[in-house]
């Protein structure tokens, strides 16, 4: 396939692609999901809690999880009276649960809790043969796509991405939400957003540290069923989406544990020393985490950091294929422990540069594990704000793809973006007016601004890209105004404004929950802008689990936000966030409801199942 070539589909393609989904099975109302990521376990992780009290409710017992494990972390719940089976994300996520729960009260009741073994294969999914139930290696639970030509796995996603769609129009048809009779997948799908990069792309990776199945010492990805007593690492020297230079770390990192004389951390019998590796390399930038168990002995914990620095942080690490910017200890006994980190060398943070934005980034901070296709999906979240061509898609050459066609292709040449290629659709905004009727901007005449609200914004980057990108003609007809819970995102994202020359009163942030900012959100608008004339356009890119009901009211009682642009690296858990912003309005959702204009698919993993969706709504 052409480096600017973006795939579609033809209509016997998509008409099968409808065929294949009709059977899907519906999920139980009692199962909550969460989709693996792409260093997911080999098998499922699961506890069990016994002696739940008679009377506790589904709801009520799936929110007590979520608050002492976070929603994040919870995956199928199977609850059978005083009994329920829960997967949870990770080996240090059950050990936690175990810790938490195990003789906790609740209404008088004191819970056991213990490890279970996996849920028992059915149909389909049972191994046909002995062979079939071999063990993974790293390469095929990470990347388990990396075989497979690009167009399938586009199309495999495409496929994905309509059965989805086809679940949430049954949902929304549940929800009585209207403005939904004729609607198809197939209208509201646009085509998949490609990366066809050949170069590896993973920006960060987190390496448990312990024993291969052979028992040497291995830093890698976990394997095994923690419920069977079985705790093994993958090498990764295999996976196609680590660098070299990540490999090379690996294995020196590795070696550097043989020879320190201290052991690995053992998950069961709780002794040992060493936890994790966390690196994080982008722009020439490279951070390590280096994660142990307290260490009782200090002169020893000093001479092994006095080691460790020597090895990883050194003139003479270049000649080794590796140099690492940023070297930090990380000290964390319990996987609920908040962990004390020190910086034992180089600068505090990396940066890294997308869509000519330089971003700082803390060694804890969010960030795209693509920062290559994190340029393709804030293209793509840009576009979908429709507030003009990025400043970068002008400096590039249009080309007509030919007569008739109301698109137009424009290559990006970018420091990451090298040979990609964007759909930029031609067609006029729309936005509604005050009777809920639509009107297109004047082409003439004094343009109206816009104010464009980052929620959830962690450390700018999006609203950063769109304000730096958005063009001459409207660098002064539009501000941001940023969203986050976490402060200390809150002041790297003033620091990346700052670094950026984005003035304050063009981009300013606020630490706090969304639904009490909207509440005062008069207060952070420059003087310049006004929410009672002003376009207010909303970008909320929201955790994997989605956002709190509290934010969906507070984005539909809104009034002046007629635009909103949901960001979702997992579209199945974001359906019940899109039925919320959708469904009538009631004493429950306040607020005039949102309609589902367009949903434009991300290849954000290549060989991966995992894709992004940008998801536009306007108000119905």
């Amino acid at each position: 396939m052409a480096d600017n070539e973006v795939i579609k589909l033809d209509s016997s393609e998509e008409t099968k692609m409808e065929e294949d989904v009709k059977h899907e099975e519906s999920e139980s109302v009692e199962q909550s999901e969460v989709s693996k990521g792409e260093n997911s376990q080999v098998d499922e992780i699961r506890v069990q809690i016994k002696n739940l009290p008679k009377f506790l409710g589904f709801k009520e017992f799936k929110k007590l999880l979520e608050k002492n494990l976070g929603a994040e972390n919870v995956g199928k719940i199977r609850q059978m009276r005083d009994t329920a089976y829960v997967n949870v994300t990770t080996n240090e996520k059950a050990q936690e649960a175990i810790e938490k729960f195990n003789g906790m009260v609740v209404k008088k009741f004191t819970l056991e809790c213990k490890m279970a073994e996996a849920a028992p294969r059915k149909g389909r999914d049972l191994p046909t043969s002995t062979e079939n139930a071999r063990v993974k290696t790293a390469k095929e639970s990470v990347t388990p796509l990396a075989d497979m030509p690009y167009e399938e796995q586009i199309q495999m996603k495409t496929k994905e991405c309509h059965r989805l769609v086809r679940r949430m129009i049954q949902d929304f048809y549940i929800a009585r939400v209207g403005g939904m009779k004729g609607v198809t997948s197939h209208s509201l799908l646009q085509p998949i957003v490609p990366f066809t990069s050949k170069a590896v792309y993973r920006n960060k990776c987190e390496f448990t540290v312990g024993k291969s199945l052979d028992g040497k010492t291995t830093v890698g990805f976990v394997g095994g069923r923690f419920s069977k007593n079985e705790h093994y690492v993958l090498p990764v020297e295999e996976c196609p989406n680590l660098s070299p230079q990540t490999k090379i770390i690996v294995r020196e990192f590795t070696q550097f544990v043989e020879e320190s004389g201290m052991d690995t951390f053992n998950e069961f019998e709780r002794k040992g020393t060493w936890k994790m590796l966390t690196v994080r390399e982008m722009s020439g930038d490279l951070l390590l985490i280096v994660t142990v168990f307290p260490i009782e002995d200090e002169e020893k914990e000093q001479a092994v950091k006095k080691m460790l620095m020597e090895r990883l942080h050194s003139l003479d690490t270049i000649s080794r294929g590796f140099r690492v910017t940023s070297l930090y200890w990380q000290v964390q006994a319990n996987a609920s422990d908040e962990p004390e980190r020190t910086l034992l060398a180089g600068s505090p943070y990396i940066y890294e540069t997308v869509l000519g934005v330089r971003f700082r980034v803390s060694p804890d901070a969010f960030f795209q594990t693509n920062s290559a296709a994190a340029a393709i999906l804030y293209k793509t979240i840009g576009d979908a704000c429709q507030l003009g061509e990025l400043k970068k898609a002008n400096e590039g050459k249009l080309e007509e793809e030919g007569e008739g066609v109301p698109e137009k292709r424009i290559k990006i040449e970018n420091e990451y973006v090298v040979g990609i290629s964007f759909i930029i659709k031609t067609r006029t905004s729309t936005l509604g007016d005050e009777n809920g009727e639509t009107k297109k901007e004047e082409e003439s005449g004094e343009e109206e601004k816009t104010v464009l609200l980052d929620i959830c914004c962690g450390t700018g980057t999006i609203g950063q890209c769109i304000m730096k990108n958005v063009g001459k003609e409207r660098e002064k007809k539009t501000c941001c105004i940023g969203v986050e819970l976490i402060e200390s995102a809150v002041e790297d994202a003033k620091a990346n404004a700052r670094d950026n020359g984005i003035t304050e009163n063009l981009c300013s942030y606020v630490a706090g929950k969304a639904e009490d900012t909207f509440r005062g959100l008069r207060r952070y608008v420059p003087q310049a802008f006004s929410l009672d004339s002003a376009r207010v356009i909303g970008v909320l890119d929201p955790p994997r689990r989605g956002i709190h009901h509290k934010v969906v009211v507070g984005c539909r009682e809104l009034k002046s936000l007629q635009r909103l642009i949901y960001v979702s690296c997992d579209p199945s858990a974001a359906i019940r966030n899109l039925t919320e912003l959708c469904r009538p309005e009631s004493n429950k959702f306040s607020g005039a409801p949102f309609k589902v204009e367009t949903i434009t698919p991300v290849d954000m993993f290549p060989m991966t199942e995992h894709f992004e969706w940008v998801i536009s709504l306007i108000r119905q």
